[in-house]
């Protein structure tokens, strides 16, 4: 269950706040639910909501019921004796919102019956999925339509996640189930060990040492605390720090930096570094906005998936927009298991397996960089056989440029003709021949592509999760001496993931490790590419790895249009690796150019 039956509403009862909680979400203390439309929680207060509940470790279902508690308690108080009445008006006994018989008609003829699809995105819905792996999550999250919240590795509750993970039923189908488990369990105390390696490595850098005593002066503390009352007066206009409120703050601001206070910030800052160690296997939780005809295809996707919980999980989600939507999204509605995409998995892996293309040597074509920039110089774009490479390219592990090479004039006809063998009379091109124009592939960190995946803009392929390809060493590794202990932990991923790649590739994905490289390629318009480097490229606000991808793909791209990069907003500032991040602005001004 997603949450325990606890009262978390302290100005309610326990019976009103489970009455208020079935008011407002599809599945009670369910780990998938809906939002009902309702007057409580709606329109501009559901976004900062979704987006904080990303940023703790508190359920979705508790952290609204705290906020009406906290936020809404007048409102929440006057409109109770509603509730349970408008609760029976407008819903059947199992949830399901009343349709009118009109409704009904006109969604059965025109949106079922005749195709009209486009008129299904006038039904918006939000979602929330917890604790559901990070490589399900994907199936979520990587619609380009929909508009998620993925909570952040920094603020999942490991204790909590790991008897999930070793609950998972994809790793129990494996014929070797105990090693499996004993790997992951191993993972899990290397991540915490590394946390507490890194962080101790940091507090114990003199560079550190001295930038932490400056920023404890008092004129820096008073500094501090006006520029917090500075950026409260920027939130509310009438605000006034008193003086007492400046001497909290600057009182705050002072144990920040002493003693486990000062520990915990330094090590939060560290996860970045130490989530190598997650797997793809790694509970998170995904709140989300999206329309009608976006859900039906994920949740299509997810029940078509070979893997157990993504089937489970998208029946789930189902089950739940049935309750919204129960004609455009119902038992009659379009979603169904895509048999197109089943076939045509097994259609092209059998096909790669037979033939010359099963062997492609599994490679980086960059030996010392990580974004390999292609456009129509690069490569022959808008072709069959640039077609093909794009169908073959996410059933294989080979770089797109190593494909379109081998692809002879047979295996062109071969694989587009395998492609379209099954597709259903809704099926078009196969959604892999997407790109063209400036298309980067990535091999790179796991962990720091994730962030990557979330650019919705443009097209995207990846392969299969793997660790084939490396593993990506963060240069502060070296700087504190754990990288061969890091590399020899890698090694047994390896091993057990080819193991488990060996029963079923979808299910050794969940064994990866987030410090794999991951081979995925987007197509992006020049506007795409400067939103992306602007975004991305500043490492004061930024995780290292997709930082200096970024750098390189946008050096790449000023190489191939100098005059139109200069207009491009990308941050190259670089720090040493062992430097505290929350010190950067103190090195900069007193100990870069010593």
């Amino acid at each position: 269950m997603a949450e325990e039956r606890e009262q978390v509403m302290k100005n309610f009862s326990y019976k009103e706040q489970e009455m208020i909680r079935a008011f407002i979400f599809t599945n009670p203390h369910g780990n998938t639910s809906f939002i009902y439309p309702q007057s409580l929680l709606a329109g501009e207060e559901l976004p900062p909501l979704v987006s904080a509940y990303s940023r703790t470790h508190v359920p979705m279902q508790t952290r609204s019921l705290q906020f009406l508690d906290q936020e809404k308690r007048e409102q929440t108080r006057e409109f109770l004796s509603h509730i349970a009445p408008l609760m029976d008006i407008f819903r059947l006994s199992d949830g399901t919102l009343k349709v009118s018989p009109k409704t009904q008609v006109f969604s059965s003829q025109w949106i079922l019956g005749h195709g009209h699809d486009s008129i299904k995105e006038e039904a918006q819905v939000v979602g929330v999925v917890e604790q559901v792996s990070d490589i399900t999550g994907k199936k979520i999250t990587g619609h380009p339509l929909n508009r998620p919240q993925v909570k952040s590795t920094r603020y999942i509750d490991f204790s909590t996640v790991l008897p999930l993970m070793l609950g998972d039923p994809d790793i129990a189908g494996l014929p070797s189930v105990d090693k499996a488990l004993s790997y992951i369990e191993r993972m899990g105390r290397q991540y915490v060990r590394f946390t507490n390696l890194i962080t101790d490595g940091l507090l114990a850098q003199p560079v550190n040492q001295r930038g932490i005593e400056y920023l404890k002066r008092p004129e820096e503390v008073q500094k501090a605390a006006l520029a917090w009352a500075k950026g409260q007066k920027r939130i509310d206009p009438s605000f006034e720090a008193t003086p007492e409120m400046l001497e909290r703050q600057e009182q705050k601001i002072l144990e920040s930096l002493t003693g486990d206070s000062l520990r915990a910030t330094v090590e939060k800052s560290v996860l970045d570094y130490s989530r190598l160690y997650l797997l793809a296997l790694n509970r998170t939780s995904v709140g989300f906005s999206t329309d009608a005809r976006t859900l039906e295809r994920i949740i299509t996707d997810m029940i078509s998936s070979n893997r157990v919980e993504d089937r489970t999980r998208g029946q789930e989600l189902w089950d739940e927009a049935k309750k919204i939507a129960p004609i455009i999204l119902g038992p009659k509605s379009h979603i169904e298991i895509d048999q197109w995409q089943i076939e045509t998995d097994k259609a092209m892996r059998e096909y790669l397996a037979r033939t010359h293309l099963g062997s492609l040597h599994e490679r980086n074509l960059l030996k010392n960089g990580t974004a390999n920039l292609l456009s129509p110089r690069d490569i022959e774009m808008y072709t069959d056989r640039f077609n093909a490479a794009l169908v073959v390219f996410p059933y294989c592990g080979a770089a797109l440029q190593d494909i379109f090479s081998a692809l002879t004039d047979k295996d062109v006809d071969q694989v587009l003709e395998i492609a379209h063998a099954h597709r259903g009379k809704k099926g078009v091109i196969h959604p892999a021949i997407s790109h063209g124009g400036l298309t980067v592939e990535f091999v790179m960190g796991y962990h720091g592509y994730r962030d990557l995946f979330r650019h919705r803009r443009g097209s995207r392929s990846t392969q299969l999760l793997t660790t084939r390809l490396g593993f990506e060493v963060p240069p502060l590794y070296d700087s504190l001496g754990i990288t061969q202990e890091y590399l020899a932990d890698m090694k047994q991923a390896s091993d057990l993931f080819e193991e488990a790649a060996s029963v079923n590739p979808q299910v050794a994905e969940k064994l990866v490790p987030f410090g794999a490289n991951i081979r995925a390629m987007h197509s992006w318009q020049t506007d795409q590419m400067g939103y992306v480097g602007d975004l991305r490229t500043d490492i004061t606000k930024g995780n290292f790895s997709y930082v200096s991808t970024v750098r390189e793909l946008l050096s790449k791209v000023s190489a191939l249009m100098p005059k139109t990069s200069k207009y491009f907003k990308v941050d190259r500032r670089e720090f040493p690796p062992e430097v505290w991040k929350k010190i950067y602005s103190w090195y900069d001004a007193h100990e870069r150019n010593r």
